[in-house]
């Protein structure tokens, strides 16, 4: 009688992570894995929601905190003034390009920078494919 009693249970493995602690329980508690060799999943149906919950929060507060920015309002109370709220959304809207400038799309200085295949493109549609050289910037 043991070994049927030993066969009806099965151990969840818990999570240290978020405090879930390993125990057996019985087999029809465990979820359907199809993926798994044995078709069950390695933690029981309630710590197996303890834990996604946790580890959708875990990450949630982790986004949050990324995103967290310093407060630029002065912190004994009074106001901001309408230029420094301009410049703290100025500040938080501005794209921030790598060198400092602004990126530019890439144009073809002359027709040997236009690829053959698009040359050919063109040509074939009936457009015609005139380069004119860019004044100095």
């Amino acid at each position: 009688m043991a070994t049927s009693k030993k066969a009806e249970l099965r151990r969840c493995v818990g999570s240290k992570t978020f405090g879930i602690v390993p125990h057996a329980a019985p087999i029809a508690e465990f979820p359907s894995q199809p993926s798994r060799k044995d078709g069950l999943g390695v933690m029981c149906k309630r710590h197996w929601s303890a834990y996604t919950n946790a580890l959708r929060k875990a990450a949630a507060a982790r986004k949050t905190a990324e995103r967290e920015v310093v407060p630029t309002a002065p912190s004994d109370g009074e106001a901001m003034t309408p230029k420094a709220k301009r410049a703290s959304r100025e500040e938080a809207a501005a794209p921030k390009a790598a060198t400092g400038q602004a990126r530019r799309s890439p144009t073809a200085a002359s027709a040997d920078d236009v690829p053959a295949s698009v040359a050919r493109f063109i040509e074939s549609n009936g457009g015609s494919l005139s380069i004119e050289p860019r004044a100095a910037d």
